[in-house]
């Protein structure tokens, strides 16, 4: 039976004591248990003695997590100096706990908990220097080993964020690193958390974290490691993402907030004093967050993480996970002395802690219960400027003319405003006979298209004679069209910050869509620049991702590719053989999975006798457009999507 006890200080602080301090008792119900009130004496030399402590502590000399220094009362550090104020402190705190008026609180504590139990102690204050002591060293934790304690706003609302996602969903933020190694991170998340599909997103522009925090799936939980900073006083703070570039949690506001409402449960924040990032979480009803108190050392940092994520992932309760944690770091206090005083919970009071069993569990159920299969993919999308790719992209969220009796397409859905755009430019210029213009822009400022797929329940294959889908799939896809000079960048400039940056967003993608025209006979180029991307990515990963290919023939309503259409891997292998070689290659090495298809952006006309839908655009040299919108149906569009995104094939998403 779990146990909540919430300590609040209602009115005063430490200079001239609190005159109410309210303890309220509840069960993981949140039914009220008692109440008790009680008063705390001044208790000036509190503060005085932890802003002594803070100073020592940080001119310990070790490589924090912070770029931003604090200046310090103290010149030379001495770890007997630190261990004997932080002893002072520690017995300051238990005899001012242990005052007379006081003692109500403390006896209505002990009647209402075992010593068997787990108790969330949850000091709800908004005092800062309230919110910096050191609480676990109180000496009630020494009999409730259960007990672990948490920092609370007296102001909350729950969020009423229900979780919908079919899989645990973790965004890792990986900031700047100077001077410090946050590759362990990446693998401590990967190696702890299988299950769970981690987006890792490292040295980001400020565009990106705003990007990526927003991605309308949704996180369940939000992991930064790099440097940060709080105010003094504790109320505010700010991340370094990239260059000793910061971003304050302010700035973040609105994105946070719509993360938090589309199912965000956990933020955890492995970098220097986190305190104010914590209260202006805490401000958005943000329902719980992990930080570091003070100025943590890198090492302190890496086995703080190590250490929780295994009892996290074992089934251990937040509470019990962060305590353990903390209390392993004792076997590094010999070197970065007061490690243990590093972590904290900050808990909305109306969430029920997350646990990694509960969150695993509630997607099994889920699924059990549900008559639909979701899937989702990072898709980048690849290839020179004659390739169609924009065409390719209108054309699947247009999705003209389907017929609902054979198609297995049931919607195709654009999602956010970037693929609306597409949509209405499919409608208002693709119909009307024209070719999209070109695009041009850098990897930062790249349209990001959000696109959702559902197939039918069922439909029949005709080439296997049964239904091959007995449940509704839904395909929720994120992806990106790369500009056609990218190919020209790898073969001439690949150390470029266009390269670079290209590289950097290739490695959060669960699958590339290499779009070729057959027509074209750069073979070399192509592979070269394909060995070159391939090698960039390989570089830049810490921990190698298993991806897919999907090697791609447009305008395929062309007569010498219509007829050879079922066969796309005897056409790539033929008019491509250096790029089909890299491409077996590759997936001998196990590292990348290759199919091949055949598509068509506009489709064929006619009846007995077919004929392209599309006719050569002299305004334009390399692009053709629509003959006639009201036979527009494109096909093969979706298939390479579904394969990308389940790993499974079926010859009617070829055809259709």
């Amino acid at each position: 039976m779990v146990k909540i006890a919430v300590l609040s200080f209602l009115t005063g602080d430490c200079q001239q004591g609190f005159q109410q301090v309210r303890l309220e008792n509840r069960d993981d119900n949140q039914r009220l248990l008692g109440a008790f009130m009680g008063k705390l004496p001044p208790a000036p030399h509190i503060p005085e003695l932890y802003t002594t402590w803070q100073s020592r502590y940080r001119l310990m000399g070790s490589r924090f997590r912070e770029l931003e220094k604090k200046p310090g009362v103290i010149t030379n550090f001495s770890s007997r100096d630190l261990e004997i104020n932080s002893d002072a402190l520690k017995q300051q705190l238990n005899d001012w706990l242990k005052s007379p008026d006081f003692f109500p609180v403390m006896q209505g504590l002990l009647m209402k908990v075992r010593q068997d139990e787990e108790v969330r102690v949850i000091v709800q204050t908004e005092d800062s220097h309230l919110r910096r002591l050191p609480w676990h060293l109180w000496e009630f934790y020494d009999h409730y080993l259960n007990a672990e304690v948490a920092l609370s706003s007296p102001v909350f609302q729950q969020s009423n964020s229900p979780k919908t996602r079919n899989k645990v969903r973790i965004l890792a933020i990986i900031g700047d690193s100077t001077g410090i190694n946050l590759e362990r991170d990446q693998r401590e998340l990967e190696e702890k958390l299988p299950e769970a599909e981690i987006v890792f997103v490292r040295e980001p522009e400020k565009e990106k974290v705003f990007e990526v925090i927003w991605d309308w799936r949704g996180w369940d939980i939000l992991f930064f490691a790099g440097h940060s900073i709080s105010e003094p006083d504790a109320t505010t703070g700010k991340l370094f993402i990239k260059d000793g570039k910061s971003l304050e949690i302010g700035d973040l506001k609105l994105t946070l907030r719509k993360a938090i409402a589309r199912g965000l449960k956990l933020a955890i924040f492995n970098s220097c004093d986190g305190l104010g990032i914590a209260k202006q979480l805490a401000d958005l009803n943000m329902p719980q967050v992990i930080v570091m108190r003070e100025p943590v050392p890198d090492m302190v940092a890496q086995e703080f993480l190590k250490f929780f994520l295994e009892a996290f992932a074992r089934g251990e309760s937040l509470y019990l996970a962060v305590r353990e944690a903390r209390e392993r770091l004792e076997s590094v206090q010999h070197e970065f002395p007061c490690a243990t005083w590093l972590p904290v919970i900050c808990q909305n009071p109306a969430e029920e802690p997350v646990s990694w069993r509960e969150l695993c569990k509630k997607i099994e159920t889920d699924e059990e219960q549900s008559s639909e299969q979701h899937y989702s993919a990072t898709l980048r999308f690849i290839g020179d400027r004659i390739a169609g790719k924009s065409t390719y992209l209108a054309s699947l969220v247009r999705w003209p003319n389907s017929d609902p009796s054979t198609s297995p397409v049931q919607t195709v859905t654009p999602i956010n405003d970037d693929a609306k755009e597409l949509f209405r430019a499919a409608k208002n210029i693709l119909e009307q006979g024209d070719s999209l213009p070109p695009t041009y822009y850098d990897c930062c400022d790249q349209q990001d298209y959000f696109i959702q797929i559902v197939l039918k329940k069922q439909f029949p294959s005709k080439s296997f004679k049964q239904t091959i889908i007995n449940q509704l799939i839904t395909m929720n896809i994120n992806c990106k069209e790369y500009m056609g000079e990218l190919f020209n960048y790898l073969l001439d400039d690949s150390s470029s910050i266009f390269v670079e940056e290209h590289l950097q967003d290739c490695l959060i993608a669960d699958g590339l869509l290499l779009l070729i025209d057959y027509f074209n006979s750069k073979d070399d180029e192509y592979a070269i620049s394909l060995d070159i991307l391939i090698r960039g990515i390989t570089r830049l990963e810490v921990t190698p991702k298993k991806r897919r290919i999907a090697f791609i023939f447009t305008k395929c309503d062309l007569p010498e590719l219509w007829l050879n259409r079922t066969y796309p891997r005897k056409l790539a292998s033929t008019r491509f053989p250096q790029v089909y070689k890299r491409l077996e290659s590759l997936q001998q090495l196990g590292s990348y999975t290759v199919d091949y298809f055949t598509t068509s952006s506009f489709g064929m006309i006619g009846t007995q006798f077919l004929e392209p839908n599309s006719i050569f655009d002299y305004n334009n040299q390399y692009f053709s457009v629509l003959k006639d919108p009201k036979y527009w149906k494109p096909f093969g569009l979706v298939s390479p999507i579904f394969w990308l995104c389940t790993g499974n094939r079926y010859h009617e998403l070829d055809i259709t």
